[in-house]
């Protein structure tokens, strides 16, 4: 029995290496990619955060939270906060507003920031509403 959780334990311990170091792999390679592969991305999120299948939108939004965080100079994701704050406007689901936030922070657009702004005090959930103060207060203390 204990030989098959140390086994088991090992197996656990050499996929998550496995994980790490291909995520390693890829994040460093990421610098490597010309203007064009940047521009590409940018324009494939941004239409992802439009789509009507929630699943796609939801991806997109992790995907635009990672690289605006991460590789802020080579993307532009302007254009998927004006979608991206129009979602959250719309959406009653809250995960769905919580992520919207997240992805409208890593982002930073002036824009959508004010609109935010506005829109925040308005909201009926405690928990978004409180999000959306802190994204809001990051925002404007970073500027």
């Amino acid at each position: 029995m204990q030989l098959s959780n140390i086994i088991r334990r090992a197996s656990g311990l050499a996929f998550a290496l496995a994980i790490f170091a291909s995520t390693a792999v890829s994040a460093q390679s990421y610098q490597d990619m010309d203007q064009a592969w940047w521009t590409t991305l940018s324009n494939q999120l941004t239409e992802s955060v439009a789509s009507d299948v929630d699943q796609v939108r939801q991806e997109a939004m992790q995907h635009i939270v990672f690289f605006a965080e991460n590789y802020d100079e080579f993307v532009n994701f302007d254009e998927a906060a004006y979608e991206i704050m129009g979602r959250f406007e719309a959406s009653e689901n809250v995960e769905e507003r919580l992520l919207a936030l997240a992805a409208l922070s890593a982002i930073g657009e002036d824009i959508t920031m004010e609109r935010l702004s506005v829109v925040a005090m308005d909201l009926r959930s405690e928990r978004v509403r409180n999000v959306a103060a802190a994204v809001i207060l990051a925002y404007s203390t970073s500027s």
